[in-house]
């Protein structure tokens, strides 16, 4: 059984969007006065009723009203470098597990250095989810969904912050900022993943009466407005695709991007397909999913190794440049977890070594498979398989690599800065490193990924 409640294996800061359908949700009453700043008053420190504002760090920065997107807008303009702070004053409360959607309009004007908004408050102080806003003279709208935790203390309705800081030089310019609680619209999400799954016999073409058994499916269920009976619809779907796959109604195999996030505890919401794709240039690492998916049943010992080197007329990837890792996950159930995420529950995130594993009833395990080619490698498409086994069935799944004609250089010309492998991280996430051996792995893999490590 792959162990969940891991640390990160490597603390590299990159983004898996948790994905959201803002079609299929019912808005709540809005928990902010004064998110248009139109209304007439005085904040604390700022000239905006019910925000609060403040410079330090040594830093110069006024607020004050200006054009905004609709009506008046909060101007925060720093002329030297240091911080600058606008909150909501006093928070507002919202109750744990219910989902709040963020969202507000922002640009900036010769910006030289970083904004971002923080939801903060009795959660977690320090901040337990992030949005980073960019640097655009035009508005832009930003917007996100996050499942409130409890607080730091248990608190079932915690009160929560919402800040914005600004650090550096320049104007930034916010309008139009909402929280609000946000309850999912069953028909239109039922309706949406009808289509989904309709999508997965596509995928399949002709092979086997996929299609024409998904697509008779799907038609017979096309009035369902509830999720249970489309839940129906998914598992009969997974049976299909298992039977077609050689499985037996077992297991069945998804098939999703190396950047899609793959959930264990949720809906499977990838793709199926004949083959894994993978394309990428020479001298480059490039991945793809596959998801060992459950059809209802506990899968024990399952496997899924590599059937020998990927090959093509012009030559050949071997298998020791592809790598199989399992994808393991963390709590972020509690409001102190060690980072900031969309989803409380299990997210994905450190990679495990391959090997056996175990998946129960209805849920999915996605496993990240890496190729990696050197400038010698031959331009063309390679080709090899994967072998997923478990209860006595294997599934065959084809891997089709293309290799494009051109070579990326050992050194990037894009300066960018990866935070993670200092020492205070380190000891965050595992309590020791003795001789620096984390960190140390933490700069090469950051190397590889033609990341200069920092912070």
């Amino acid at each position: 059984m792959i162990p969940r409640n891991v640390l990160p294996a490597l603390l590299l800061s990159i983004a898996w969007p948790h994905h959201a359908h803002a079609q299929e949700e019912i808005s709540g009453p809005e928990k902010l006065t004064n998110g248009t700043f139109d209304e007439a008053g005085q904040g604390d420190e700022v000239p905006f009723a019910n925000w609060a504002g403040r410079a330090s760090q040594g830093g110069e920065y006024t607020f004050e009203l200006a054009e905004g997107k609709t009506g008046k807008a909060a101007k925060i303009s720093g002329t030297k470098t240091g911080r600058a702070h606008l909150c909501y004053n006093g928070g507002f409360p919202a109750k744990a597990g219910e989902v709040l959607r963020i969202r507000f309009w922002a640009k900036t004007n010769n910006l030289r250095g970083g904004i971002f908004a923080n939801l903060e408050g009795e959660p977690n102080n320090n901040g337990w989810h992030k949005i980073n806003i960019g640097s655009s003279t035009d508005w832009q709208q930003y917007e996100t969904r996050v499942t409130v935790p409890k607080g730091a203390n248990g608190q079932e309705e915690p009160k929560i912050g919402l800040w914005f800081y600004h650090f550096g030089t320049g104007d930034f310019y916010l309008d139009e900022v909402s929280a609000t609680i946000v309850t999912p619209d069953d028909g239109k999400r039922a309706k949406r993943e009808l289509t989904e799954i309709r999508a997965w016999g596509d995928a399949f073409g002709t092979d086997g009466g996929v299609k024409d058994a998904i697509d008779q499916l799907v038609t017979g269920a096309a009035g369902a407005s509830t999720l249970a009976a489309v839940r129906d619809v998914r598992t009969k779907a997974y049976d299909i695709i298992s039977r077609h796959q050689g499985a037996e109604g077992e297991f069945a195999i998804g098939i999703a991007s190396g950047l899609s996030q793959v959930f264990l505890d949720e809906d499977y919401h990838g793709g199926f397909g004949k083959s894994l794709n993978i394309p990428l240039a020479r001298n480059e690492s490039e991945g793809g999913q596959i998801a060992v998916i459950s059809t209802g049943k506990e899968i024990k010992g399952a496997a899924v190794t590599l059937d020998g080197d990927l090959v093509s007329p012009a030559g050949k990837i071997p298998a020791s440049k592809v790598k199989i890792d399992l994808v393991g996950f963390v709590d972020t159930t509690e409001g102190k977890r060690p980072y900031q995420s969309t989803k409380l529950g299990w997210w994905p995130d450190p990679l495990l070594p391959n090997g056996a594993f175990d998946v129960k009833a209805g849920e999915v395990q996605p496993l990240l498979v890496t190729v990696t080619t050197d400038a010698t490698t031959a331009p063309g498409l390679y080709s090899g398989g994967l072998s997923v086994t478990s209860v006595g069935r294997k599934v065959s799944l084809p891997i089709k690599v293309r290799v494009h004609p051109f070579t990326l250089p050992v050194k990037s010309t894009l300066t960018t800065l990866v935070l993670g492998s200092g020492e205070e991280n380190v000891t965050k996430f595992y309590g020791q490193d003795p001789g620096g051996k984390i960190a140390d792995r933490m700069v090469l893999e950051a190397s590889k990924l033609r990341m200069p490590p920092g912070g």
